[in-house]
């Protein structure tokens, strides 16, 4: 399971996401979301579906795949002047996969990364709860490998669809 933890103003907090692997060599459809927002909150659990997602597990993969980048995104900067301080904004990166929302800033002072994660609550699609994590890009970039290794291996059908062949001699 990838797991991402961190510091958060009041302790520790993590969150880890895994496909739920499926029987008779079909492709999981089934994503397993554990998290604890920090010291004042309850470990909590969630399962959420993909079945029926025209987009299926791209939105879970462009989740993984942006934490792969996250040295990209800390060394990103927007070239619009908010504040009228004469200096550059730092980017950030909005990720959606229905039940779940990622919102990915780099802080390039401390080579760090911050994520806000909104997590749905229950049923109720207008509900979500939030957890926040400060990390290191190290950890953020294995989180997003071992995730998008772990896609690829519970879902072999929807990677072989989905994947792009590498240039030769590339690997």
């Amino acid at each position: 399971m990838a797991r991402i933890e961190g510091k958060w103003a009041k302790g520790k907090s993590w969150l880890s996401i895994a496909p739920v692997a499926a029987c008779g060599g079909r492709d999981a459809t089934v994503y397993q979301v554990q998290f604890c927002p920090g010291p004042s909150g309850a470990p909590a659990s969630r399962r959420f579906s993909v079945v029926g997602w025209l987009s299926q597990h791209t939105p879970i993969w462009l989740l993984a795949r942006a934490f792969v980048e996250a040295r990209s995104v800390v060394e990103t900067r927007i070239p619009a002047d908010l504040w009228h301080l004469g200096r550059s904004e730092p980017a950030a990166l909005y990720l959606s996969a229905h039940w779940m929302l990622a919102i990915v800033f780099g802080n390039p002072k401390q080579m760090r990364v911050a994520v806000r994660f909104l997590v749905q609550e229950g049923e109720d699609p207008d509900v979500f709860r939030s957890v926040f994590i400060n990390a290191s890009v190290r950890a953020a970039e294995e989180f997003g490998t071992c995730l998008e290794r772990e896609i690829m291996d519970a879902c072999p059908k929807w990677w072989a669809e989905h994947s792009t062949p590498e240039p030769d001699g590339v690997k």
